[in-house]
């Protein structure tokens, strides 16, 4: 069997995902090739971005492909404030002093938080709480909007978790 490749929106296409007989690629194969890549992006930012001395944010942006909504396009950007909250949203925190990197928030899609919020148990405890969170800022009144999205930008980042 080949080596699982991360197959990105100009490839998928053009490309099959499956192939006949044993060179089958699994979801999972494709995820994994995926997580190298983003592992790799995520890596350079920070190398980019070493001599800062002061802890900085890497918003990462998700977008669905128009034509085919099984490609994503993703962007990294470092920047030196919290970004607001929003779907498709993954935010770091990377302090270069202490060599670490924190999980402050990550949204995927709407339709898959409400998915992820009804079976809680398949997933992890600060993905749910986030899409939770989130979720109730729709029902809320539009003038407490802004209040309550500033609230939640100050608990997940005080409840960051360390991943490096």
């Amino acid at each position: 069997m080949k080596k699982p490749e991360f197959i990105g929106p100009d490839q998928i296409i053009n490309k099959a995902i499956v192939t006949p007989d044993d060179n089958h690629q699994t979801v999972r194969d494709t995820t994994n090739a995926y997580g190298e890549q983003y592992m790799k992006k995520m890596k350079k930012v920070i190398e980019e971005h070493s001599t800062l001395t002061e802890p900085y944010c890497i918003e990462v942006k998700s977008r669905r492909d128009l034509p085919t909504s099984q490609a994503l396009h993703i962007t990294f950007i470092a920047r030196r404030t919290l970004p607001l909250p929003q779907w498709d949203h993954t935010v770091y925190e990377v302090d270069n002093r202490s060599n670490s990197v924190f999980l402050c928030w990550s949204l995927p899609a709407e339709a898959e938080a409400i998915q992820i919020t009804k079976r809680p148990d398949l997933f992890s405890d600060k993905l749910v709480q986030c899409c939770h969170d989130f979720l109730k800022i729709n029902d809320c009144d539009e003038d407490k909007v802004e209040l309550e999205i500033n609230a939640l930008i100050r608990k997940w980042h005080q409840n960051k978790d360390p991943i490096l």
